[in-house]
C-alpha cells in the first residue's frame, strides 16, 4: 500500500502478539483516506516480472537494461574467452533470453515413447509465428536424445495455435513425472559423477532438487527393467529374491540443503522418483554430520562414493533467465561467498572415501568462484585429491579449459593487488586465497577444469571441477575442517562439548539468579544469589544393535525426536515401525512377511503413538540413520511411502462405508507410490482385471459391486456400473473389504506389451463399491500410458 501505516499495539487478549492486520478503525486515526493507491511508492516490482496495476490485474512486461560497463570490463580482462571475437559473441548471447530446456526421466518403455513423440510431433513444428524460430532439438551431448532444448517464449507457447499440443505436454509431463524442466547446463555435474547403483551418494547443496533427481535416476537404472508382479518373491522364493536384491541399489541419496523451506521444495521435487533410498536433511553443507559408526568394525563404511558439490553462488552465469543481475553486478559481486565454498568443499574432501569422486560445480562465470576455490582446496587437501582430466567424456559438450591466471576486484570495480592493499582501501570481503598462487598452480592441472560459456551451445553458464580422492587427508586437515565445523555450529548452540570433564559429553550449563524479595529495606548484606546447575545428558541408548545373520546395523531407537535440544524444533523424529500390534495386523491382512517391515520401515510419528504413515527404507540407507547414535542428522524426509493409517468411525471406515469390524484388524492401507515395492512380497488382496474395466475405474474412478450402487439423499452422484466379467467378480469377492491391488491379466499385459506392475492400481473395497485410491493427477498420467499403448497395438495391427 501507498501510505506510511503506524503498528497497531498487539492485544494480548488476541491470542496472536504479532498481529498487524489493518482494520477499518486504524484509518479513524489518521487523515489517511479509505482507499488504495493506484501507484504504490518504493515498492520493487517482483523479481522477472511485471508491475500489477492495482485492481486491474493486468501485468506489464518489465524491460532490463542488459548492460553493465563494470561487468564487460571484468570479464575481458579476466580473458575467460579466447579471443575479442570469441568475447563479442558471448557479450551478444548473454543479453538475449534463455531458451527452455526438460529432460526425460527414466530409461523404460514409457521414456522411449515419449522420445518418440517428441522426435515425431514437436521437432517438425513450423508454421505462422514460427518463422524465425528453430524447433526443439535434441542436446547434442546428452545421452540417448533424453534432452532437449527449443526457443519459444511463454506468450508463444500460450498463444501460438501449433505450440499448444506442446505446451500441455510440458505442463502433463512435468506434473506426472515424465519430464524435469532444467537447464542444459545443469544437467552437466551427474554426467561426471558417473553414480552407480551401489554409491552411496551425497548432494550437499540440493534445492531444488532437479540434480539429485538425476542421481536417483542413474542409482535405479538397473531396477527400471524389474518387473514385479503380485507374490513373484513368493511364487519362487529364492529365484524372486535373488532378482530383486540384484536389481534393487544397494546404493542411497543423502540429499542436503541449508534452508528448510528449500528442503521441502526439494522433497516435492524427488517425490516424484519414488525412491525408498532417499535421505533429506537440512544442515549447512559446511557442518555436515560426520556418520562413522562403530569404532574398529570395517562393516561401518559410511563415507560417501559420490559427493555432489553444487555450491552457493553469485549466480551471474544465468544472467540470460535473470536478467535483473546486470544492474546489481559489481567487480566484487563473486567475492561473498569464495570462504564459504572453500569451507564446503573441503568438508566433502572430508567425508569422501579413498577412491570415490567429488564434483564441484557453480553457475558462476567468476574465477574468484572457480579456478581459486578449486585451488585453495587443492592446498588444503595436500595431495588428497587429484583434479580429473574429463575432456575425453561428454565429447560432444563444448567447453573451455580453467585458467592458470586471474584478477582479484572488488566491490568499488577496481583490481587489487593483493588483500592488504584491498583491506587498506576498506575492501573487506578480499581475502588472500583468492589471488592466484602461480608457483603453486604450476604443480595441479587446473586446465582440467571445465567452464561452460553461453555462446557455446545457447545455454547459461557454468562451472565444473571434478576430483578423485587418492588417499586419506592428512589429520592435522581433518582437524581443521571439523574445528571449523565445531567452530561454526557453536554460534548457533546453547550447549558446547565439554571435553575435558571425562565422560560428560554433551552438557548443558543453567544459571539461576536468585533476587532479594520485594520488602527488603535495601541492606547491604541482600545480595543476589547465582547458582550453575550442569544437567547431565540422559543415559546413552544401547549404541549399535545388529542383525545376528548378516551383521548389519538394525535401528530399533527412535532418532531425533527430543525437540528440545538445539536446532531440533520443527522437525519430526524418525521411529522404527517394529510393534508387533503395527506390524503383525499388516503382514496378515496383505501376506507380506518377507518384506521386513520391523527391519526395513520407519515412520515419522512419535515414538510410543501408533503410526500414521509406514516409509520403507533400503538396507543400507536403514544403516546409516542406526549408526547416527549421536543423532546429529536432521531429516527433514525418508524412504518411500508403503503404508497409511486409515481412520475409523464407529460403525464404518471414512473411506466408501467399509465395515469398521472388518477393518479393525488391520486398518493400514496400501500407497500407490510404493505399490512396486510391495506387490512382490503380497499373497492376498490383489485382483486380475480386464483392459475394459480398468479403463472404467481410471474414469469413473471406481465400480459398483451391487447392481443398483446407492446414492446418499441429496447427492449429485451418478451410481456406476458393476463388473460384468465373471471371473473378477469370483476375485473380488475372495477378497476382504478394505485396500487391495487390481492388475492386468497376463494375455492383456502380453497385448499392450506393458509391464506386469505398468497398471497396478490400489483400491478400496466397500460394501457396495470398489474405488480408486489413486490421485488425479497419477489417474491422468496412467490413463495417457494406456492410450499411447492401445495407439501403439493398433498400429502394430
Amino acid at each position: 500500500m501507498g501510505f506510511n501505516n503506524k503498528k497497531r499495539k498487539s492485544n494480548p487478549s488476541d491470542g496472536n502478539n504479532n498481529n498487524k492486520r489493518i482494520q477499518k478503525r486504524d484509518f479513524k486515526k489518521s487523515n489517511r483516506s479509505n482507499s488504495w493507491d493506484k501507484e504504490p511508492k518504493g515498492k520493487r516490482p517482483a523479481r522477472g516480472g511485471g508491475k500489477k496495476n492495482n485492481g486491474e490485474g493486468k501485468y506489464g512486461a518489465t524491460e532490463y537494461v542488459r548492460e553493465n560497463e563494470h561487468f564487460e570490463a571484468y570479464y575481458s580482462a579476466q580473458k575467460i574467452c579466447s579471443s575479442d571475437e570469441d568475447f563479442a559473441n558471448l557479450m551478444r548471447v548473454l543479453k538475449t533470453d534463455l531458451p527452455s530446456s526438460f529432460r526425460i526421466n527414466g530409461v523404460g518403455n514409457f521414456a522411449a515413447r515419449i522420445k518418440q513423440r517428441v522426435k515425431n510431433e514437436f521437432a517438425t513444428l513450423s508454421g505462422a509465428g514460427l518463422e524465425d524460430i528453430k524447433p526443439p532439438k535434441a542436446v547434442e551431448w546428452y545421452p540417448d536424445s533424453g534432452a532437449w532444448q527449443f526457443s519459444y517464449s511463454r506468450l508463444q507457447l500460450r498463444s501460438v495455435p501449433q505450440l499448444k499440443s506442446l505446451h500441455e505436454f510440458l505442463k502433463s509431463g512435468q506434473e506426472f513425472g515424465s519430464i524435469t524442466r532444467q537447464e542444459v547446463v545443469s544437467m552437466i555435474p551427474t554426467q561426471f559423477l558417473k553414480v552407480e547403483p551401489h554409491h552411496k551418494v551425497l548432494d550437499m547443496c540440493a534445492a531444488p532438487g532437479s540434480k539429485t533427481f538425476q542421481v536417483l535416476e542413474a542409482l535405479h537404472r538397473d531396477f527400471e527393467s524389474y518387473d514385479p508382479s503380485f507374490g513373484s518373491f513368493h511364487a519362487d522364493a529364492e529365484g524372486g529374491k535373488a532378482e530383486l536384491s540384484a536389481k534393487m541399489p544397494t546404493g542411497f541419496v543423502v540429499a542436503n540443503d541449508a534452508d528448510l523451506k528449500r528442503c521441502n521444495l526439494l522433497t516435492h521435487q524427488t517425490k516424484r522418483a519414488n525412491s525408498p533410498c532417499l535421505l533429506v536433511t537440512n544442515h549447512e553443507g559446511q557442518n555436515f554430520p560426520v556418520i562413522k559408526g562403530e569404532p574398529g568394525n570395517a562393516q561401518d563404511d559410511f563415507k560417501f562414493d559420490s559427493i555432489l558439490c553444487d555450491v552457493p553462488c553469485s549466480g551471474d552465469g544465468t544472467m540470460r533467465k535473470a536478467p535483473d543481475i546486470w544492474a546489481r553486478w559489481h567487480g566484487g559481486f563473486g567475492n561473498g561467498l569464495h570462504s564459504l565454498q572453500i569451507k564446503i568443499a573441503k568438508r566433502a574432501a572430508q567425508i569422501l572415501k579413498v577412491g570415490g569422486r567429488m564434483v564441484y560445480s557453480t553457475c558462476s562465470l567468476n574465477p574468484i568462484e572457480n579456478e581459486a576455490v578449486v585451488m585453495s582446496l587443492m592446498k588444503a587437501t595436500n595431495g588428497a585429491l587429484t583434479l580429473v582430466d574429463v575432456s575425453k567424456e561428454l565429447p560432444n559438450l563444448k567447453r573451455s579449459n580453467g585458467l592458470r591466471d586471474w584478477q582479484v576486484w572488488g566491490k568499488s570495480n577496481r583490481r587489487w593487488n593483493s588483500a592488504e592493499e584491498a583491506h587498506e582501501n576498506n575492501e573487506k570481503v578480499v581475502a588472500s586465497s583468492m589471488f592466484p598462487d602461480k608457483e603453486f598452480l604450476d604443480t595441479i592441472p587446473i586446465e582440467n577444469c571445465v567452464r561452460i560459456l553461453p555462446h557455446h551451445s545457447d545455454t547459461g553458464g557454468f562451472f565444473v571441477a571434478v576430483f578423485d580422492k587418492v588417499r586419506e587427508l592428512d589429520p592435522e586437515i581433518e582437524t581443521q575442517i571439523e574445528n571449523e565445523a565445531n567452530g561454526n555450529e557453536s554460534k548457533k548452540s546453547k550447549t558446547r562439548e565439554f571435553s575435558k570433564f571425562k565422560g560428560l559429553g554433551m552438557a548443558e550449563v543453567k544459571c539461576h539468579f536468585e533476587y532479594p524479595s520485594s520488602s527488603s529495606n535495601g541492606d547491604s548484606g541482600d545480595q543476589i544469589k547465582l547458582s550453575l546447575t550442569v544437567e547431565q545428558p540422559k543415559p546413552p541408548k544401547e549404541k549399535y544393535s545388529r542383525d545376528p545373520q548378516d551383521g548389519t546395523l538394525l535401528f530399533l531407537n527412535a532418532h531425533g525426536q527430543d525437540q528440545s535440544r538445539p536446532g531440533r524444533k520443527g522437525f519430526d523424529g524418525v521411529a522404527p515401525v517394529n510393534s508387533p500390534d503395527v506390524v503383525d495386523p499388516i503382514n496378515e491382512k496383505y501376506g507380506i512377511h518377507s518384506l521386513q517391515i520391523e527391519k526395513n520401515c520407519v515412520t515419522r510419528t512419535a515414538a510410543g503413538s501408533k503410526p500414521k504413515r509406514v516409509y520403507y527404507v533400503t538396507p543400507n540407507l536403514r544403516q546409516y540413520i542406526a549408526a547416527d547414535t549421536r543423532e546429529s542428522l536432521r531429516i527433514t524426509a525418508i524412504g518411500l511411502k508403503v503404508f497409511e493409517r486409515q481412520n475409523l468411525n464407529d460403525d464404518k471406515d471414512s473411506y466408501f462405508g467399509a465395515d469398521s469390524k472388518v477393518l479393525s484388524s488391520c486398518n493400514y492401507r496400501l500407497n500407490q507410490d510404493g505399490l512396486f515395492l510391495t506387490l512382490p512380497f503380497m499373497t492376498k488382496q490383489a485382483i486380475t482385471i480386464t483392459i475394459p474395466e480398468l479403463l472404467q475405474i481410471l474414469k469413473l474412478r471406481g465400480l459398483a459391486l451391487v447392481e443398483n450402487e446407492p446414492v446418499p439423499d441429496g447427492s449429485k452422484f451418478t451410481p456406476r456400473p458393476s463388473f460384468t466379467d465373471a471371473e473378477t467378480r469370483k476375485h473380488v469377492e475372495s477378497c476382504s473389504q478394505g485396500s487391495l491391488v487390481c492388475l492386468l491379466r497376463d494375455e492383456d499385459v502380453q497385448k499392450l506389451n506393458c509391464s506386469r506392475s505398468e497398471f497396478a492400481i490400489t483400491c478400496w473395497k466397500g460394501k457396495t463399491s470398489l474405488n480408486l485410491l489413486v490421485s488425479k493427477v497419477e489417474t491422468e498420467h496412467l490413463l495417457e500410458k494406456l492410450k499411447a499403448h492401445t495407439r501403439d497395438v493398433n498400429d502394430d495391427a
